[in-house]
């Protein structure tokens, strides 16, 4: 796809927006089962584009995109942004990326961006909902709703104290799922300034349309 044209798809366009590219993963961590072998009958998964060659890792790309209608200018997830304490994440701490730059070149300001839809709270898919500006966590897409899932949110709050610290992780049933949170956490610097800003919509995930044709859906 090309980064600054995007594909086009009936009356919206849709850019890859790059953030970073992780190699540090081998392919039993991501895929415990994973029989190496079984490669070796498809080729087209084995390319250098999926994995690197000198460590065998999986290459995994974190990016958004970008949606554009004749309405709207439409973020999908935000990345793991700048600036954020992840200790137990070394490759996504404290980083420097030029991803607003890269937003800029392909034609949009963060002030143009009227939704962010937010398909999970992991954090590298909510790392861009802020920014830090004068010591403060602020959005970084001022003028946008951010959609996401009530229930997700609920989960992920519970698991943050009051004076923002992680508490430890835990199942929550209602998920499905594990929701792992590092320390001091993702959700008192990505996603409760949403909240405190009145810029989030929670919703229920049942596969309804919200925006331009964009629907959310449970994938437990």
């Amino acid at each position: 796809m090309n980064n600054h044209t995007g594909l086009r798809i009936g009356e919206a366009t849709v850019t890859k927006i790059p953030e970073l590219t992780l190699r540090g993963f081998a392919p039993g961590t991501l895929f415990p089962d994973l029989d190496r072998t079984l490669l070796s009958h498809r080729p087209d998964l084995d390319s250098p584009g999926l994995f690197d060659p000198e460590t065998g890792n999986v290459i995994l790309s974190v990016h958004t995109w970008l949606v554009r209608t004749p309405r709207h200018s439409i973020l999908i997830d935000t990345g793991c942004g700048n600036d954020k304490s992840r200790p137990s994440m070394p490759m996504l701490n404290h980083l420097h990326e030029p991803y607003l730059d890269r937003l800029a070149v392909a034609g949009v300001e963060p002030e143009a961006i009227n939704y962010v839809l937010i398909t999970h709270l992991h954090a590298d898919h909510v790392g861009w909902n802020t920014r830090w500006l004068e010591e403060r966590w602020i959005p970084a897409f001022p003028h946008a709703t951010y959609i996401f899932s009530a229930l997700e949110q609920k989960c992920c709050a519970g698991l943050t104290t009051g004076d923002g610290r992680a508490q430890a992780a835990r199942s929550e049933p209602n998920l499905g799922m594990s929701v792992r949170i590092p320390v001091p956490g993702v959700y008192p610097d990505g996603v409760a300034p949403i909240v405190g800003a009145g810029l989030a919509k929670l919703i229920k995930i049942e596969g309804s349309e919200f925006v331009d044709g964009l629907s959310f859906h449970p994938t437990p």
